[in-house]
């Protein structure tokens, strides 16, 4: 009698198909390392947070004041935060990013 539980050799990936049977060598699906242990805690993260909620506060002020230059205003300081984040991640204060290396 055939055990029904048994499956071919190989290694079981995570894919679409799970279950399925990779073929040897087949590591397309597999991350490439250990996720960094900041958890996005970065200065880039920290400052894209800060502009934000500054902005946000700036705005929902002029919103309840209906005043139309303090909203803009927290607009503005919510863009200057995003584009101090982007300039900080360009610099390498943001996450790192890990590449596959090519084979």
């Amino acid at each position: 009698m055939q055990d029904v539980n048994t499956q071919a050799a190989g290694p079981v990936v995570n894919t679409p198909t799970a279950g399925a049977v990779a073929e040897p060598g087949a590591v397309d699906d597999l991350p490439v390392g250990p996720p960094p242990a900041n958890h996005g805690r970065t200065g880039a993260g920290w400052a894209l947070f800060a502009g934000g909620a500054v902005g946000a506060l700036i705005a929902g002020v002029g919103f309840i004041l209906l005043v139309l230059p303090v909203i803009l205003t927290g607009a503005a300081v919510a863009v200057v935060g995003v584009i101090v984040s982007i300039i900080m991640r360009a610099a390498g204060y943001g996450q790192v990013e890990r590449v596959r290396p090519q084979t």
